[in-house]
């Protein structure tokens, strides 16, 4: 597998006593290179896989399902000449996430022939919930996997958790304080969130790496490589340089209650502004949240933007994490064959791939809610979509240090859990020497078309 793609591994000079152990074009001195435009292989040097191995495993499987209706799967053997003979077939289903049901198949495909087969169960026909059906695939020789699909038969609307009545909320001297059952929040009219305590201990970072407090809006990424025409125009437009400061932190009347409101401005070599963003806080009795964020286009030329979502700076206790989207490993809106709906466990250590040259990485996709917590399960945070599933990401380093970072050893663990949430990402693609994204991968901004998505939070 892999003879057609360009290429099979990354090429990288490795040296265990230098400083940095993988290295790639111009880490030598050498005046002509092309930097690591050869470290884009399917496997690392090591020969571990990458995502686009895992990928291309799931795009190359044998077989391939499809759902009908009530209950039927239609199955093709894709082989010209093979039976499938040698292949193993479960199906499992997935009910908001969680195993209801699995069972083999035994069924032999002719080259080439498509053939039904019907599961009954009444698992399938439940309302207003998630339910998939994972197909696996298996070596019968081996018993290895040789791939899985899913297929979905119903999916639920994400409505978040449900807000209580309103916390209480008092102005004093210059700051905002949010006063709930058990803890508080408190807003500072020069930085924004810079407190948000729940059973005595403050979730947040109190002296944050980038200097931002709190929720903070972001339309950056650490680029992939597949962004390497784009940043041409993103560097001379600034992009990668533009940090989001804030201009107003105010209490506004909202529903009963109060909100927070606080917006920024996308400021570019210190005085360009190309876009304005706002996040509205409201809290309940409880202390969970909803968060709005919204992205306003002031610049004309911020069509082509990476993301748009806000990061928070939490305390390092939270390194845990349990989510429900796309996984169990990294996803794009346009890359994400090889994974799979269900609820997974990972650490923010482990969250992204450690690229020979870093880069945005450990994005998850149509996550419905993630909780990140301490190793005695006493202390976390949930995130929940509502209307509509966000990304999500955690790392152990920070946004702007994944930025500049040039090789893995540059993003040592910096005792933060550096948490991002992501209403609009870019596809992949495969702009490093092919096409950009396709218009449905791409993030359609306008004067007329600001970018709105909200998310809720649940401390304990």
């Amino acid at each position: 597998m892999g003879g057609c793609i360009w290429e099979w591994v990354d090429h990288s000079v490795y040296d265990e006593s230098a400083e940095y152990k993988w290295t790639y074009g111009g880490d030598h001195n050498e005046p002509i290179h092309d930097g690591n435009f050869c470290v884009d292989g399917l496997f690392y040097p090591n020969r571990e896989p990458s995502s686009g191995a895992l990928e291309m495993k799931a795009v190359y499987r044998p077989i391939r399902a499809k759902y009908l209706k009530n209950g039927k799967i239609r199955l093709w053997n894709t082989r010209a000449f093979a039976d499938s003979s040698d292949i193993g077939i479960k199906w499992e289903i997935l009910v908001n996430g969680k195993s209801a049901a699995c069972a083999e198949e035994s069924i032999v495909l002719a080259p080439g022939e498509k053939k039904d087969f019907q599961i009954q169960n009444s698992e399938l026909s439940k309302n207003g919930k998630d339910i998939f059906i994972n197909i696996i695939y298996n070596d019968k020789q081996s018993g290895f996997e040789i791939a899985r699909e899913q297929l979905t038969v119903s999916l639920a609307v994400p409505m978040g958790i449900s807000i209580g009545k309103p916390a209480k909320v008092k102005d004093e001297n210059g700051r905002i304080k949010v006063i709930f059952n058990n803890g508080f929040a408190v807003f500072d009219s020069c930085k924004g969130l810079v407190n948000y305590t729940v059973n005595g201990k403050n979730l947040l970072l109190e002296q944050p790496i980038d200097g931002l407090f709190g929720f903070v809006p972001h339309i950056f990424r650490g680029t992939i490589d597949n962004d390497r025409n784009l940043m041409i125009f993103w560097k001379i437009l600034g992009l990668d340089s533009a940090k989001a400061k804030l201009k107003c932190c105010k209490s506004k009347e909202f529903a009963g209650g109060n909100l927070i409101h606080t917006s920024y401005n996308f400021v570019s070599r210190g005085i360009f502004v190309l876009a304005k963003a706002v996040v509205d806080y409201y809290f309940d009795e409880n202390g969970n949240a909803k968060i709005t964020a919204s992205l306003h286009k002031i610049c004309p030329l911020t069509s082509e933007l990476p993301r748009f979502g806000v990061h928070c700076e939490m305390i390092s206790d939270l390194k845990n994490i349990s989510y429900y989207g796309m996984g169990p490993g990294e996803s794009y809106s346009d890359f994400k064959e090889h994974t799979t709906v269900g609820i997974f466990g990972t650490t923010v250590k482990n969250m992204a791939h450690k690229y020979i040259k870093p880069q945005d990485s450990g994005n998850r996709t149509e996550v419905r809610f993630s909780h990140i917590y301490d190793d005695g399960k006493t202390t976390g945070i949930t995130f929940n979509a509502y209307e509509k599933y966000f990304n999500f990401n955690a790392n152990p380093y920070t946004l702007n240090e994944l930025i500049n970072a040039k090789h893995i050893e540059d993003l040592p663990d910096k005792n933060v859990s550096f948490v991002s949430v992501d209403g609009f990402v870019r596809g992949a693609a495969s702009g490093s020497c092919g096409p950009a994204p396709s218009a449905e991968h791409k993030i359609s901004f306008g004067y007329s078309k600001p970018l709105s998505f909200t998310f809720e939070i649940s401390p304990e």
